[in-house]
């Protein structure tokens, strides 16, 4: 799966960490970092708000975004407005599944480590090969109708069908998620001048990416 993205949730999340004012000492970094990854992921902003002052307007674009990156899979289906949320629906079900769990904080000097516990998801393991599959049985379909006599189709009839069952495959996938085994990965929270805090921006993406077994 991770070959197929055109547009990586690093390069989405390299621009969403919000600094935090404060001492990690009094600061809860767990909180944080978990509300940082609640608000990007699952589209849970209360407390990602609270705790960075952003504005609810800046954490639903992010989020936003993450939903967009993923319909971009299916760009050269040429997707309506229709079929483009059909899809984003089905990829808001798969980012509420991500599994994470914070278990621990450790100080090392001027930077708090937050060990994030991840559930690897594996039903995209045969993602890219499903489908080339998928193409390559309906190509074939399609030769045998026509050679039976049948209409060649137009090309957006083409599309329409391939859209349905690229549908109907991701939609298989995300009704009926599995896990792998968990993983720890630590994720970074710097102090800056100020009492400036904030979270690695190449943490959050890596503890997201992992969660979806990329």
């Amino acid at each position: 799966m991770k070959r197929m993205r055109t547009k990586s949730l690093i390069a989405i999340m390299l621009t969403a960490v919000m600094f935090v004012l404060g001492a990690c000492g009094k600061f809860d970094c767990g909180a944080y970092v978990k509300a940082t990854l609640d608000s990007h992921l699952k589209g849970e902003h209360d407390e990602y708000i609270k705790l960075t002052k952003s504005k609810k307007e800046e954490a639903e674009k992010i989020y936003n975004e993450e939903i967009d990156s993923f319909v971009e899979l299916y760009e050269s289906l040429s997707l309506s407005d229709d079929n483009k949320e059909k899809f984003r629906k089905v990829f808001v079900d798969l980012l509420k599944s991500a599994k994470y769990t914070i278990k621990e904080t450790k100080e090392d000097g001027k930077t708090t480590i937050v060990v994030v516990e991840v559930e690897p998801m594996t039903c995209f393991d045969s993602f890219q090969e499903s489908l080339t599959e998928i193409q390559k049985q309906y190509a074939t379909e399609l030769q045998e109708k026509v050679a039976a006599g049948e209409e060649v189709p137009t090309e957006e009839e083409i599309l329409e069908h391939l859209t349905q069952l690229f549908y109907d495959d991701l939609a298989a996938r995300v009704s009926n998620i599995e896990y792998g085994e968990k993983v720890t990965m630590d994720v970074k929270v710097t102090k800056g001048s100020d009492n400036v805090y904030a979270a690695s921006e190449t943490d959050i993406a890596a503890v997201a990416e992992a969660a979806f077994g990329m």
